[in-house]
This record gives structure tokens, C-alpha cells and sequence, in this order.
């Protein structure tokens, strides 16, 4: 079974990041087998959802939740092309069937979600299952730190759009997708609700001298940065007579 960090770095040197990964229970060797278009992102997934004890996998979760995370190791199987993802995990999962290994997969035919769509019930379902308390976040607000570790991590990173136009049949579609929708003032119902979700929740910027339209600063800093903006004023006129 291999080491998670020398996991990580055959995926990083290798040419393509897709393929068959397995989970296997340390304990009885009893394995999951998938397939994924980036083997990365798909084994933070599971984990996420483990640990989270909301794997769609049942039996998975129930076994996680048995022996925890130090129970499992991840391993990539074998690397290939996106085309050839479901014919080698198929493969894979009849190989082992064939030779009696226990596998935590529900289902033993390989099938991909890919170009799956919800169905709109399905999808006002999944909304109604996330409004207000339901939702994990309600009435959570990101701290200052959490924040700055956020800004911190995504330094450096590339946009995965940057540099990309958009064909006119996407933007047709994105402006149709738009129609119909009201983006002006709010309705006093909307207001309402808007109001009675922040009720005992303090402004983000109480406290703080407003020195531009746009920018809030607690009061120390706002006397330095207008005493500062006055010097600059102040410098750039001295410059402009001495120009003249």
C-alpha cells in the first residue's frame, strides 16, 4: 500500500491525471474502486464527505465511521485518457469479483456521471433541502483569519478562466439563462427576510470611518490615511509650482 505523499507526487509528475483509484480497509482488505477525471480532486471529495459522515456510499461511511480515516489508504491503480476510464475500471472491478475480493462498490458495473443532468424536481428538492437552518451555513460569518488564510492559499493561482473568450452560442445562452429574472429593487418581503436574517449579527463595518465611497477603515488607521492622502495633496502642489 503506498504512502499518501508519494500518492501525491506520482499524480503531480504524471502526464495526465485521470485514471482508477481504489480506498482499501487496511483492516480486511476490502476495497472501493472508481474512476476519476482528476484523481486529486475526487479522493478530497470522498474525504470530505466522510468526515463528514454524508458519503453517498453507506456501507463506506458506516465502515469509516468504524474504524476512522487511520482504517483506509488511498492508491491509484492504473493512469489513462478519459475515453478509456469506464473499459479499465470495468476490468478492474470483474478482476477482483473473479477472484473473490470483497468490494464496497453498490454497484459492479462501471457507469460515469458525466453530462448528467438533475431534473427540475429533483433540483427544487435539493433546494428546499438547503434553505435557511437547513443550510450548514446559516448564520455563519467568516472571521478576519479565515479569510486571510483564505486570500493567502489562492496567491499565485491562475484563474481557470483567465485568457478564455466565450463563443457567442455561450453567451447567448448564458443571456438567455438570465431572462426573466429580476435584478432590480428588492420587494419588501425580500427586504424583510433580508433584515430578519441579520437580526442580532453586527455590521461588518460598525466601528469603522468611511474615507472613500468604498473603503472602511477603524478610526486610528482612517486619521493616517487621510492625514497621509493630505501630504501627498499637499507634495503633488509644490511639485505643480515649481513645474511651472
Amino acid at each position: 500500500m503506498r504512502n499518501p505523499k508519494a500518492i501525491e507526487q506520482v499524480v503531480k509528475t504524471a502526464t495526465t491525471n485521470t485514471g482508477i483509484y481504489e480506498i482499501v480497509n487496511i483492516k480486511n482488505g476490502k476495497k472501493y474502486i472508481g474512476s476519476a477525471i482528476n484523481i486529486r480532486l475526487r479522493w478530497n471529495t470522498h474525504k470530505c464527505h466522510l468526515r463528514k459522515g454524508k458519503h453517498p456510499n453507506i456501507i463506506l461511511q458506516s465502515t469509516w465511521d468504524k474504524h476512522g480515516e487511520g482504517g483506509f489508504v488511498f492508491n491509484i491503480v492504473q493512469l489513462c485518457s478519459d475515453q478509456e476510464l469506464l473499459e479499465y475500471e470495468q476490468e478492474i472491478i470483474n478482476d477482483h469479483i473473479s477472484k473473490g475480493y470483497k468490494l464496497y462498490n453498490i454497484r459492479e458495473i462501471a457507469k460515469s456521471n458525466l453530462g448528467f443532468r438533475h431534473s427540475d424536481e429533483a433540483k427544487s428538492k435539493m433546494s428546499a433541502s438547503r434553505i435557511g437552518e437547513k443550510n450548514p451555513n446559516y448564520g455563519k460569518r467568516r472571521t478576519k483569519e479565515f479569510n486571510d488564510k483564505m486570500s493567502l492559499a489562492l496567491k499565485g493561482r491562475k484563474a481557470p478562466n483567465k485568457g478564455i473568450k466565450m463563443s457567442d452560442e455561450q453567451k447567448e445562452k448564458l443571456r438567455a439563462s438570465k431572462l426573466g429574472k429580476k435584478t432590480g429593487p428588492k420587494s419588501e418581503e425580500v427586504k424583510r427576510k433580508i433584515s430578519e436574517t441579520r437580526m442580532g449579527t453586527p455590521a461588518w463595518n460598525k466601528g469603522m470611518k468611511r474615507v472613500t465611497p468604498n473603503l472602511f477603515l477603524p478610526p486610528d488607521e482612517a486619521l493616517l490615511w487621510i492625514d497621509k492622502r493630505r501630504q501627498d495633496r499637499e507634495l503633488r502642489g509644490v511639485l505643480a509650482t515649481y513645474q511651472k
